[in-house]
């Protein structure tokens, strides 16, 4: 994987926000891009608008000008010689492409009390405040919504958003964000493989999943990447009662994959879960360690801010 940088003082500004984020109120906030616009504007509250610090760039050469480039990139001058539209690129300019990929499947849109955010709204608004962030440093991002439908050939991408950097590619990732279609299935292996071939050789993809899919076949397709050198950062959402089985009271528990219903009583059945569980954590761990792949977990019921920072050492460059 890329070795990659923050300032330590960004850090620092980050771990210790997070314990000022009033999760009611991020909860409660109307919209993906207010909650993203709430997590970012308190993160970096009295902070320089730039998260990353370094030296001048060197110029290094040029390339030609493709359609979403950010115009500011432009070099006016070459053009004004040759007419040609071409793009500076520097010695440092981190040159990997990001895309940020999110499952829809039924099992994210859980939660346990009406209080807290499911655990899409949670994905939803951390890749949001994410690209905010990225777009304030002028980077580039691509955008993957994992899913199904019978009607079209989806092959596991409901929609897909090329790396672009523009303002105008920025706009249309976050409105793909607020309004996420809802698939009627999900493979994430068969979406993962798919993905896999609109992306360039050595991308990065920062998936958030809750990554409930047989571990052996998640285990074949990690190592698939590392063979095309696509660097996957896994970053699982999970609601506090997947984790605990806080539950006393018997019933009907559905499937939100199938909408299947099966009678359970939560006493007897709390042991052998919990065990269960935890075994397959630690196989997703194991899985992703043996693979180089870089992995989180995120409670719905606590804050972000450590996969945003996950993410945020992930894709900075060493210097700017």
């Amino acid at each position: 994987m890329a070795s990659t940088k923050i300032p330590p003082e960004t850090l620092r500004t980050l771990r210790s926000s997070s314990r000022l984020i009033n999760l009611s109120v991020l909860n409660a906030l109307p919209t993906v891009a207010l909650r993203a616009r709430y997590l970012v504007e308190n993160a970096f509250k009295g902070q320089h608008r730039s998260l990353l610090k370094g030296t001048s760039p060197e110029f290094a050469d040029y390339r030609s000008y493709q359609v979403g480039d950010d115009l500011k990139r432009l070099d006016w001058r070459l053009y004004a010689r040759s007419d040609r539209l071409a793009i500076k690129r520097y010695e440092d300019e981190n040159q990997q492409a990001t895309c940020l990929a999110i499952d829809l499947s039924g099992s994210l849109r859980y939660r346990s009390r009406p209080d807290l955010p499911t655990k899409l709204d949670l994905a939803r608004t951390l890749l949001a405040a994410l690209a905010l962030l990225v777009r304030r440093q002028q980077d580039s991002l691509g955008l993957a919504l994992l899913g199904d439908v019978s009607n079209r050939e989806s092959d596991g991408i409901l929609d897909f958003l090329p790396i672009r950097s523009s303002p105008a590619h920025h706009r249309a990732l976050l409105a793909r964000l607020e309004s996420p279609p809802e698939p009627e299935s999900l493979s994430l292996i068969r979406s993962l493989r798919r993905l896999a071939t609109l992306l360039p050789r050595g991308s990065r993809i920062i998936l958030v999943s809750d990554f409930y899919e047989d571990p052996d076949p998640l285990s074949a397709v990690l190592r698939e990447y590392q063979a095309q050198r696509l660097e996957l950062i896994g970053i699982q959402v999970l609601d506090p009662t997947e984790i605990t089985f806080s539950m006393d009271d018997n019933g009907l528990f559905a499937d939100l994959e199938t909408g299947a219903t099966l009678p359970v009583n939560s006493r007897a059945a709390r042991a052998a879960y919990l065990q269960r569980f935890a075994r397959f954590q630690n196989d997703l761990a194991e899985i992703f360690r043996e693979t180089q792949a870089r992995w989180i977990t995120l409670r719905t019921d606590e804050s972000p801010f450590p996969g945003l920072i996950a993410c945020l050492q992930a894709i900075a460059p060493s210097s700017r």
